[in-house]
């Protein structure tokens, strides 16, 4: 017969039982208190946990995942059920590394949803549990909102962007502050009437001349008088870039894309969005690059080198040569193709030998510059003859020329009234007679073109209108010329040449 306990053995019993209950007690409580820092650290991080059964495919989500994927909390998870609200664009990056993960390499993944017709970056990470056999048999994870930080991070990238554009648009300001149109209503008056009309649409324009003539400063006169004036004005010459740089610099290049590339970079194309790209000495550009600079002003998009991403342009294209495009399209020399669709709206840029009638304004506009540059108290003064000398050579570097010959005699004639006699203007171009000797004062202006533009109706015959006439020699207008020849008082009248 089993003994029965003695009343001392319950109470032990009794005491143990107890001690046991608060032990249970105080486990629960420790669990409720985990569960419920758990659940605040997923409201606070915005991340909720799951499990997955690779077995029967069953999930198991936590509170916060359903308000992260913004469903009613109890509904059935179901793979086709976040596929479905999975962005489209990424639906087959993040099946291929499901399956991945399923074969056992690691699931750490960033994706978007579609939720509520707005979209949310997340971030999945998983822990992998093997069975004996070392399948993989279930995924325990987080799912994360990181939204903000995207957004975040997109913002301070723009702005990163943003303060490279803006000084990058400070250096091209400052190569072209000061480059004022002179000659605007003289030599170049036909030459602005139409970049006036070219800045008023979207047309490709192609800008001819020879070198030195101030293509690039009719380029920002354009885009600066354009709806673009706002956005980037970027200049590229296309003749000094090396070959084997060509596409990095056109169009950027992605971290890691060739030697050397330690980080990604945005290319001129890209920086010139919403603006204005112009495409300096374009004849330069060698056949292989014409190909892809086609493809580019055809689809207005690039990729990146090394990159995949297709990035979409709205720009304006402005393009500018010295050379004769359209000889080097008979030769070979430059495609056929994309002359046509630079050569939308061309435009000639005299040269200074033919608007002979800004030089006296030119003179005066690099005398005022370089004297601010080299910091010198006073401007100097012409010495009398000086702008015959200067009207009379053909300068075959045109403004350019002009503007290095001034900044010389300035500096070899500081302090004393600037001359140009010993400068070398008559080596390999005879200077040509002035038509009367020079007056004891400074010339005006106003006597000189006249006296320039009786010199020519001189050369003409008196001839204005059409081939050989004055206009055509003057690079002016017709019509222009004979409202000056009005306000000079310049009579018309033709003259026989003499057999």
């Amino acid at each position: 017969m089993k003994k029965r306990p003695t009343y001392e053995e319950l109470q032990k019993k009794i005491r143990l039982l107890e001690i046991e209950l608060i032990k249970q007690k105080q486990f629960q409580q420790n669990i409720d208190k985990e569960k419920y820092y758990l659940d605040q650290a997923q409201k606070i991080g915005k991340f909720g946990t799951w499990e997955y059964d690779v077995i029967d495919e069953s999930i198991f989500w936590t509170p916060e995942n359903y308000k992260i994927f913004e469903i009613p909390e109890g509904t059935t998870v179901t793979s086709r059920l976040i596929m479905e609200l999975v962005h489209p664009d990424d639906r087959e990056s993040l099946e291929k590394h499901w399956w991945d993960t399923l074969k056992g390499k690691p699931y750490d993944i960033e994706h978007r949803i579609l939720v509520a017709g707005k979209i949310k970056w997340l971030r999945e990470k998983a822990k992998l549990i093997y069975n004996e056999k070392g399948e993989v048999v279930r995924l325990i994870g987080i799912t994360q909102d990181i939204t903000y930080r995207i957004e975040t991070e997109k913002k301070l990238e723009e702005a990163k962007i943003k303060i490279e554009d803006n000084r990058f648009l400070q250096r091209e300001l400052h190569r072209l502050s000061g480059d004022q149109i002179i000659g605007a209503e003289f030599g170049l008056k036909d030459v602005m009437e139409k970049a006036t009309m070219a800045s008023s649409v979207e047309s490709p324009v192609l800008l001819q001349g020879e070198t030195g003539v101030g293509k690039d400063v009719i380029a920002n006169y354009i885009h600066y008088a354009s709806a673009r004036s706002k956005e980037s004005f970027i200049t590229v010459n296309c003749g000094a870039i090396p070959n084997e740089l060509i596409d990095s610099e056109l169009f950027g290049h992605e971290k890691g894309a060739f030697t050397g590339a330690l980080s990604q970079k945005r290319g001129r194309f890209e920086r010139a969005n919403r603006g204005t790209i112009f495409l300096d000495e374009i004849g330069e550009l060698p056949l292989p690059a014409q190909v892809r600079l086609l493809r580019v002003l055809q689809n207005r998009e690039i990729e990146r080198v090394g990159g995949t991403k297709i990035i979409p342009l709205d720009i304006r294209i402005i393009a500018a040569t010295n050379r004769n495009l359209e000889e080097m399209v008979k030769k070979r020399k430059f495609r056929e193709d994309l002359w046509f669709r630079l050569n939308v709206f061309p435009l000639l840029i005299p040269p200074l030998r033919l608007r002979v009638d800004d030089i006296p304004a030119l003179a005066q506009h690099f005398i005022d510059r370089k004297t601010k540059e080299l910091k010198l108290s006073d401007a100097p003064d012409l010495a009398t003859g000086t702008i015959d000398t200067l009207m009379a050579y053909d300068w075959p570097g045109n403004v350019r020329e002009l503007e290095n010959v001034i900044e010389r005699a300035i500096i070899l004639h500081r302090g004393s009234p600037l001359r140009f006699d010993d400068l070398g203007l008559n080596a390999g171009e005879p200077v040509r007679k002035t038509a009367a000797p020079p007056t004891d004062e400074i010339l005006k202006l106003d006597p000189l073109v006249k006296r320039h533009i009786k010199r020519v109706l001189e050369l003409t015959g008196g001839k204005i209108h059409g081939p050989g006439g004055a206009g055509e020699v003057l690079g002016m207008n017709p019509d222009t010329l004979r409202y000056r020849m009005r306000k000079l008082g310049i009579p018309f009248r033709k003259r026989k040449k003499r057999a």
